[in-house]
């Protein structure tokens, strides 16, 4: 690993290296992994990315506030493909703030590891937007890859940078977030949302690939064919529903569920929580019904919360689209009630257990919800991508 220089190049048009060598910034992380499978995909996708990368003959840019984001594994990945190629290496630069605490030279020294070119440290910290500029400013192109609060940043500098952004949105978070945004500084140069679409809920590594290839103008000695992507293993994330929780309820009980949803989705992300109202838009007009029960097939896990009000004609309606769910995948624990009251809900077994109120508050209901959705049995996960 190269000396440390304190040091960050001014500002430059980001397309000027268009022609020839693409600098590519990785940014992201998993938050909340449903399990140790879970994370281990996301890992894999990360060195794929690596990979395609160094295929790529790109400088890889890093930078992270902890060893366990995107860019470590996906610098990792590089390192790797590097090693077993025949003289072909991505470039790392790595852009961090500068490091005072000795307890911050921890989470550094998970790239010292690596083979990096390039070090170059930035005067604040991660909340500072300074950082994330430097970041961006030597980049000709971002990938996010699911992600936080800090990604979500990277998100709207690159965007009012009129920087290219790929969002991966497979693993949800800021990437998926801000899916919309991102795919629009494609725009300029051709990609339209449509050939973007497939990222939104699917990892491809093909895909990626192709995007980058456009960027890049089809140079000749920076294609990447599909066929050198035959070595890379891309995790089985691809076709995940579009939520992980979806809730049925009376609407006597709105307060409450929308304190439940609320909670969820800050463990999880606004975005994987199905909760009528946020979905108003998607839901008026004719067929209501129809779109609502349509909905709660894209539920990973769907929760009804049952009382004396959930025996009403609407609710009835949603619980007979749920119950032939719970049929369905019944093995694979994807329904699981809420029980606000006793009473006896037709088609739920007494046998069966649900979550039961007792004197619990909505963020204790959410944590319940979300320990269950992610233990779920092994092949819910595969059962759920059907």
């Amino acid at each position: 690993m190269k000396p440390i220089v304190p040091l960050i190049r001014p500002a430059q048009t980001v397309r000027q290296s268009r022609s020839k060598v693409l600098r590519i910034l990785v940014v992201g992380s998993l938050k909340s992994p449903r399990n140790a499978q879970h994370e281990k995909q996301f890992k894999l996708a990360c060195r794929a990315i690596g990979k395609i990368l160094v295929d790529r003959n790109s400088i890889i840019v890093l930078g992270s506030e902890d060893s366990a984001c995107a860019d470590l594994s996906v610098a990792a990945g590089a390192n790797n493909a590097s090693n077993a190629s025949n003289g072909k290496r991505g470039r790392l630069m790595l852009v961090q703030p500068t490091r005072t605490d000795p307890k911050d030279i921890g989470e550094y020294s998970a790239f010292t590891q690596l083979d990096i070119d390039d070090v170059r440290l930035v005067a604040g910290d991660w909340t500072e937007a300074v950082i994330r500029q430097n970041q961006m400013q030597q980049a000709d192109v971002v990938i996010l890859v699911g992600g936080g609060t800090g990604t979500e940043l990277v998100a709207r500098i690159g965007v009012d940078m009129d920087i290219p952004i790929i969002p991966l949105g497979a693993f949800g978070g800021s990437a998926l977030r801000t899916f919309d945004s991102c795919v629009g500084t494609l725009g300029p140069l051709g990609i339209t949302r449509e050939d973007c679409e497939e990222l939104r809920s699917v990892f491809s590594a093909s895909k990626i690939a192709s995007l980058l290839n456009r960027i890049c103008g089809h140079e000749s000695d920076n294609t990447l064919h599909p066929a050198s992507l035959t070595s890379i293993a891309e995790p089985e994330i691809a076709d995940r529903k579009r939520f992980a929780i979806g809730l049925s309820f009376p609407g006597e009980h709105r307060p409450f569920i929308l304190a439940v949803a609320d909670a969820l989705a800050k463990f999880i992300g606004k975005e994987r929580v199905f909760y009528d109202e946020w979905y108003e838009s998607e839901l008026v007009g004719p067929d209501g019904d129809l779109k609502l029960i349509e909905m709660y097939r894209h539920a990973e896990m769907i929760v009804p919360f049952f009382s004396r009000y959930y025996e009403k004609p609407w609710c009835g309606l949603e619980w007979g689209t749920i119950r032939g769910i719970l049929l369905e995948r019944r093995k694979h624990r994807s329904v699981v009630p809420v029980h606000l009251d006793d009473t006896k809900i037709p088609g739920w077994n007494s046998v069966d257990f649900g979550i039961r109120l007792r004197d619990r508050t909505p963020q204790q209901i959410a944590e319940v919800i979300l320990d269950t959705h992610n233990k779920r049995p092994a092949g819910a996960l595969k059962n759920s991508l059907q």
